[in-house]
């Protein structure tokens, strides 16, 4: 009877659920049936997904739970179910009891790398995480900007928190990427505990300590979000556009400006010569005067006139 018990717990220790299930009514006698059931709800619990993560008692579109169990040590690299999910969000239902974990996606691979925060460790639990589909779900839209090799810029912060009730954002950038051929990237979600706001951190593929000059806008997730990638793609598209014509037309005024200082300082610098003005002086000689003879002579003529007139 011992030796029977004895084979009933090494087999509960080494089958699978199923075979557990399947042969525990072997074994029967006293304690040995305890503690095969005790086996096969240890091994059931390692194997079925825990309750969802607070606040996602019903599935939003185009998000599904995964659950990539266990694991000894305190990393865990699982390979997504569906290749069109590339945002988790990280916390669990673990989180209550002190359990972080941060989740790593790569952009365009279908793998995301969980690593628990809280201690340097591994988990017992199948830890299960709502990864979304960013061209399925509803998202939100996150600016990044220019000009880092991370996001944020800080070396020394882990990440920046997102808006409350944002959970998880996605490594595919909603800009164009038409003129940054090339580039890739991984995003850093990481869960502060029950009720904290997630941070996130953004970081280039393999070319880490280069700056990206793309004005990088992300996808993000929360439950309230409204908008598809498709509708916020044609916002920035409007708004980028709008902005090239507002600098190209800012351009062109700070020019003309720029044309008017300088030739103001030109005229300023360089003034015309002064004119001279001529006057015209205009003098007047008076008539010689009179001597007798011009008078007696002049009054001779004037008689002569006189009586002329008067014959």
């Amino acid at each position: 009877m011992k030796l029977l018990a004895a084979v009933g717990v090494a087999f509960a220790d080494a089958a699978s659920p199923e075979l557990i299930r399947h042969h525990k009514t072997v074994i029967a006698p006293d304690g040995a049936a305890a503690l095969v059931q005790q086996a096969t709800a240890q091994a059931q619990n390692q194997a079925t997904p825990t309750e969802r993560p607070k606040g996602y008692e019903n599935m939003p579109l185009g998000c599904s739970l995964v659950t990539p169990g266990s694991s000894e040590i305190s990393r865990l690299d699982y390979k997504m179910p569906n290749t069109g999910l590339d945002m988790c969000d990280p916390s669990t239902a673990q989180d209550a009891s002190g359990v972080r974990f941060s989740v790593e996606i790569v952009q365009g691979q279908n793998l995301m790398t969980i690593k628990r925060l809280d201690q340097d460790a591994g988990w017992s639990f199948p830890a299960s995480f709502v990864c979304c589909n960013s061209n399925e779900a509803r998202i939100n839209m996150l600016s990044v900007g220019p000009d880092m090799a991370h996001y944020p810029k800080d070396d020394a912060v882990g990440g920046v928190a997102l808006h409350q009730g944002w959970t998880a954002c996605s490594p595919e950038p909603l800009n164009d990427q038409k003129d940054y051929y090339g580039e890739k990237f991984i995003v850093k979600t990481e869960s502060q505990g029950p009720d904290q706001p997630v941070k996130v951190r953004v970081d280039r593929v393999g070319n880490t300590g280069k700056n990206w000059e793309q004005n990088m806008r992300l996808a993000c997730f929360s439950m309230d979000a409204k908008q598809t990638r498709a509708d916020l793609m044609t916002e920035i598209k409007r708004k980028d556009l709008t902005a090239a014509v507002l600098a190209k037309r800012t351009t062109r005024l700070e020019a003309e400006n720029d044309a008017k200082v300088q030739a103001a300082e030109e005229a300023a610098n360089n003034p015309p010569p002064e004119k001279k003005e001529e006057v015209e002086i205009t003098t007047t000689i008076p008539p010689p005067p009179l001597t007798l003879g011009a008078t007696a002579t002049m009054l001779s003529a004037v008689a002569a006139v006189m009586v002329s007139a008067v014959v």
